[in-house]
């Protein structure tokens, strides 16, 4: 289960989204704004259930995001990437 926590600082309210698995705490990351924690937490919960259903382990998710994009970004015309 996920959650948002508000923090009280000197500078203002901050809020931040803590992304949990199972039993542990998977990423965390702090907004100015609770709209933009609450945006960026539903996105990292798709981004799992997405690697999840690929059965892929959740720790390669950057990679495997990056390599995807990368490869997508390429015309079939150009050198290869490796």
């Amino acid at each position: 289960m996920s959650s948002i926590k508000k923090i009280q600082r000197q500078s203002g309210m901050r809020y931040k989204a803590v992304l949990k698995g199972t039993d542990q705490v998977i990423k965390t990351k702090t907004f100015t704004k609770q709209q933009l924690a609450h945006t960026w937490l539903r996105a990292m919960e798709t981004n799992q259930e997405t690697i999840s259903a690929l059965g892929l382990p959740v720790l390669e998710q950057p990679l495997v995001i990056s390599l995807m994009s990368i490869q997508t970004q390429r015309s079939p015309f150009e050198n290869p990437i490796f």
